[in-house]
């Protein structure tokens, strides 16, 4: 019996014994197709939502740039207003041009007995939301 176990185990020691194992006329070297399949479906299952959240990240950054840039037109087209003395407001709507973008600023004022309330909103295309919108108060003195 052990002259047996000896046999066997050089026998299982030997690479030829698996080699042996495996199925008759099948080639060990490739890919099947089947594989390769597998293997762009798993790809495709993790790349996929990857591409949609870079997607959706560079959109986010446009916005927020768009944004910024709205509120620093905002922002002067306010201080040119209140640095000046004595002049007449009215609500108006106009254009301006900031690097290579076009924003509609939309001027809206109220008088109160000297106390006015500028209201400033900036539009980009033809959306019906402002990117910004900023207010204040200027007092005249007469």
């Amino acid at each position: 019996m052990e002259k047996e176990y000896k046999r066997l185990r050089k026998t299982m020691k030997d690479k030829n014994f698996f080699q042996s194992l495996k199925t008759p006329g099948k080639k060990s070297k490739g890919f099947t197709l089947i594989e390769v399949l597998v293997t762009i479906v798993i790809i495709a299952i993790v790349v996929i939502p990857i591409m949609t959240v870079l997607t959706r990240g560079t959109h986010s950054s446009r916005m927020i740039s768009k944004k910024e840039r709205a509120l620093f037109v905002a922002q002067e087209e306010i201080e040119k207003i209140l640095s000046k003395k004595g002049i007449v407001l009215n609500d108006t709507v106009y254009s301006v041009k900031e690097g290579k973008s076009f924003f509609v600023v939309k001027r809206k004022t109220k008088n109160n007995e000297g106390l006015i309330t500028l209201s400033i909103e900036i539009y980009q295309d033809t959306t019906d939301t402002p990117l910004a919108r900023l207010k204040s108060l200027k007092m005249e003195m007469y």
